[in-house]
């Protein structure tokens, strides 16, 4: 017995999702569970990610032509918005990421294929110094920065045994003694052994 699928003709941009610079409150899309996470919302964000992946599976195929499997890929830390519901900057970068939803492991998978290295940017940021700065934002670097790692983490349990190597790097020329400390916290949780 065959079975008919439903598939949309074409894949239209999600109505009021605001501009660059607009807060996910300001904008219907993310405001409202309904659009974001409704069945719409989750087929767009699916497809889109997934449009996201496959582009740079075919970069790096190319780049690995050249460079002979010596890639990196510079990961931006995505905190903003990160303590909010919507995680609209995640979503709007292509990670579709949420409760149930785990959206950083294709994207491990897609590295893994490649051989390609990881590279954390912003890790030296302290979610203090966000709240104190941009309250509005709602950003957690630090617990970014840990959530990312737990996925590899997740990714190498589930038998990718040689997933990426990893690395951080300072996102702001900022000179200061916690900020130090939070590359040297951070080198160390990267370099820690995967136990069991």
């Amino acid at each position: 017995m065959q079975q008919k699928v439903r598939r949309p003709i074409c894949v239209r941009k999600p109505e009021d999702t605001g501009f660059y610079n607009s807060k996910p409150h300001e904008t219907k899309f993310f405001s409202n569970l309904h659009a974001y996470d409704g069945f719409f919302g989750q087929f767009f964000l699916t497809w889109y990610s997934q449009v996201l992946i496959d582009h740079c599976d075919q970069v790096l195929a190319q780049a690995n032509i050249v460079f002979e499997y010596s890639t990196v890929a510079k990961l931006p830390c995505i905190h903003w918005w990160y303590n909010s519901k919507s995680h609209a900057a995640e979503f709007t970068a292509g990670f579709y990421h949420k409760t149930g939803r785990n959206g950083y492991v294709p994207n491990l998978l897609m590295l893994k294929k490649h051989k390609t290295a990881l590279n954390l940017t912003g890790v030296e940021l302290r979610t203090l110094d966000q709240y104190e700065e941009f309250p509005e934002a709602l950003a957690d670097p630090e617990d970014f920065g840990r959530c990312y790692i737990m996925h590899g983490i997740l990714a190498y349990r589930l038998g990718l045994r040689t997933l990426f190597h990893a690395m951080g790097d300072k996102a702001l020329t900022k000179f200061c003694k916690m900020s130090n400390l939070m590359m040297v916290q951070m080198k160390a949780y990267l370099l820690s052994p995967i136990s069991g």
